[in-house]
């Protein structure tokens, strides 16, 4: 009876956990599919993921091997947003996740592609060597470009990436996210002490491409230093770097800061005009 009481309980333990755990059974990479990676401004790889019907941000957090908090951080979200389909999502890649050489030991049926985005200004050298660490040759004659100059837009096929996901070993949880890199900026903020102050309304520059940091131009702040804002609406704070004064006569005297696009979009901003509260 004893024995049978155990069994029951053990029964009762994994039909809880099987009820806790998301219901997403759906395959995140099929060999057939293409990874496209880019570049941000802190030198990390980036693959955008677009949800589809059924899957959680829980169970992509896992398959590349991140927490679902680490993927939140990463993208500036909010503890409980709801994905529907169509919903794009950014996912660091860790290099050593990537395949970057063909060997006896690379099973095709079991890995996808992955390529990079060429971006104005980037060269051959700086790809492959100080990106991917591969020879200038490698990545030539596996695209097919050698001698001919590189475009922006192009794609380079760079590697292959496992269908079964990242390992959580791979990621670097400590150092490299954007998250902790602003982290470090909140902590730098706090300990320089500043305390001005200021509220009014902010403008969202509305321009083509640009940079995914946070910049803000403003009056009175200096030149290259950081500037905390606070989103009353969305109970939302980021930490932007000052690149300048706002234009004279471009807009109404009471604002108080102009933003950039990715600056806003941190802050949950919903229109091009939002009242702000600012430390400097």
């Amino acid at each position: 009876m004893r024995k049978q009481f155990f069994t029951l309980l053990i029964w009762m333990s994994f039909a809880v956990a099987a009820q806790a755990m998301p219901n997403d059974t759906m395959r995140w990479l099929s060999p057939g599919d293409t990874v496209v990676l880019e570049v941000n401004d802190y030198g990390e790889k980036i693959y955008t993921h677009t949800f589809e019907e059924g899957q959680t941000l829980w169970s992509l957090a896992r398959f590349f091997g991140l927490k679902p908090d680490e993927l939140r951080r990463f993208n500036s979200l909010f503890d409980g947003q709801i994905f529907n389909p169509g919903d794009k999502i950014r996912i660091p890649i860790p290099n050593k996740a990537i395949i970057r050489f063909e060997n006896i030991y690379l099973d095709k049926t079991e890995h996808a592609r992955v390529y990079y985005v060429v971006k104005r200004g980037d060269t051959k050298f700086g790809i492959a060597q100080r990106q991917y660490k591969m020879p200038v040759d490698t990545l030539e004659q596996r695209n097919n470009c050698v001698g001919q100059p590189l475009q922006p837009g192009q794609l380079l096929h760079t590697g292959w990436i496992s269908v079964h996901g990242v390992p959580d070993s791979l990621q670097n949880h400590d150092a490299y996210t954007s998250f902790d890199k602003d982290s470090r900026i909140v902590q730098e903020f706090e300990r320089k002490n500043r305390s001005y102050k200021e509220r009014g309304p902010a403008i969202v520059l509305q321009t083509k491409g640009g940079s995914n940091l946070p910049i803000a131009m403003h009056n009175t702040a200096k030149p290259g230093s950081k500037i905390e804002i606070y989103n009353p609406m969305t109970n939302r704070t980021i930490y932007a770097k000052v690149t300048g004064k706002i234009p004279r006569g471009a807009h109404d005297p009471d604002v108080v800061v102009l933003l950039s696009a990715a600056a806003a979009r941190q802050l949950g901003a919903k229109d091009a005009r939002f009242f702000v509260a600012l430390k400097y």
